[in-house]
Parts: structure tokens; sequence; C-alpha cells
């Protein structure tokens, strides 16, 4: 494979606009998936008709996959503060015909309404930045709240939510309690402690956060809650590497 330059391919039935020196796009290039094991279970959980809010749907690796499995009776809201990734965004939504089916937001998510530096990666983007991450520029952002908005945007019932914002996501936790209280939706979160850290946030904290508001945490490679603290910080508390973490409503 080439290691820099754009191409355009299709996998797995879907067709990508990308670049190589980008690890993520990298991934998409050589193994047709990034994330397989949340991949999977997003494959497993959505249906047709069903409707997702992506938050920090970068260049649209899931916004795609969520569109394509809600069909057109369904929809995607998908948030996307830096320009840089949301015009790749439009892209991928055009060269796969399902524009009809996703709303495009132009802010991030919070806890309140404000602007802020957002630092631009070759793969993602973060308002935390660890030390040792390199940063390719910057944008000046505006975030709001999902509380705030759920009724500008006239959302319906929400069956799942798509967290991934390196950091910043007990945050939007902070600002999404009152639809998450009302509507229970299914979570999926990237839980990244290095990015946590930044602002004296850990994988811990974040968990409590989550089961404060009700829910139960779900290990993705076992599909069973996690059995013990050990068990989840094996899996979760890597300054290495992130992991995503499934949620669900107590009943």
């Amino acid at each position: 494979m080439p290691s820099r330059g754009f191409v355009k391919v299709r996998r797995r039935g879907i067709t990508w606009g990308l670049r190589l020196e980008n690890y993520l796009d990298r991934e998409i290039f050589l193994h047709g998936e990034f994330e397989p094991r949340t991949t999977e279970l997003v494959r497993e959980f959505l249906k047709p008709g069903m409707r997702v809010l992506d938050v920090g749907a970068n260049f649209g690796y899931f916004t795609l996959i969520f569109a394509r499995l809600v069909g057109t009776t369904g929809r995607v809201w998908a948030f996307e503060p830096a320009q840089t990734y949301r015009e790749r965004l439009f892209w991928h939504l055009r060269e796969n015909a399902v524009t009809d089916r996703v709303v495009v937001l132009d802010y991030g998510l919070s806890a309140r309404e404000e602007t802020r530096v957002l630092h631009i990666g070759d793969s993602s983007a973060t308002l935390h930045p660890a030390a040792d991450e390199a940063s390719l520029g910057s944008e000046t952002i505006r975030l709001r709240s999902l509380d705030g908005v759920a009724g500008e945007l006239a959302l319906p019932r929400i069956d799942l939510v798509k967290v991934d914002i390196d950091g910043h996501e007990p945050y939007f936790l902070a600002g999404a309690e009152r639809l998450l209280a009302a509507q229970r939706p299914a979570l999926v979160m990237e839980f990244s402690q290095n990015n946590l850290a930044t602002f004296g946030g850990d994988v811990l904290k974040l968990k409590d956060q989550i089961e404060r508001l009700g829910y139960e945490l779900f290990s993705e490679k076992t599909g069973r809650p996690f059995a013990t603290p050990n068990e989840f910080l094996i899996e979760c508390g890597n300054y290495a590497f992130s992991a995503n973490v499934w949620a669900r409503a107590r009943q």
C-alpha cells in the first residue's frame, strides 16, 4: 500500500476517501473497518427506523455505518465541530447517498454554551491534548449542551448515543442529564485515560458519573457487566490506548 496520499476505495459496501498518512484511514484501507468489536456490536444493536446521536463524528466512520443500518426510516444526528473533519464527513455522506438520513451539526456538545480551542490531530481532535499528543493545528469551535439543543432540533426518542470526544465525555454527560433521564438511550462511550487525565479526570470518575445517571456499564470483550473495579481498569484504564464501553439504563 502507498504510505501517503489520497485514495478512493470501497470497503464492505462503503465508499471511503482516505488519506493514507493518517492512522484511522490506514486501518480502514487495510482491514475495511476500525474498532472491529464496537463495529460488530453496533451492527447487532441497530435496526431500521432507529435514531442515533453521533457525538464526535469525525469524518464519518460510524456515521456511515449508523446511516446504513437505520435505513431511510431512521435518522442520525452527527455532531462534528472541526471543519477539517466535517468537510470530509459531508464528502462521505454524498458519496454514499445517505444525506437524506443524516443531520450534520457544526458544534460540539458539552456542559454549557461557550467557545474553546480544539486541537487537531491526524485522526482525531481534542479539547484535552495529552502532553505527548502531536497537534497539526487548531480551530476555535462552538460548544453547546445536548439538553439545550434537544428542543431546537426537535429530537424524537433516541435509541443510541455514541460519544467519542477525546476526554470531554464528562462535560457532555453534565449537559445531557435531562435527555438521558427522560429517554434512557443506550450509550457507547470512549474511555481515554490519557486525555481524561489532562484536566484531573480519570476513567473511574467517568464510570461513576455514568452510573449515577442510572446506567450499568458493560465490557465489549465479554458482553457482561464489569464484575469488579479491577476488571474495569484492566480494560479501560490504560494510558497507552482508549477503550469503548457500552452502557444500558438499569431497569
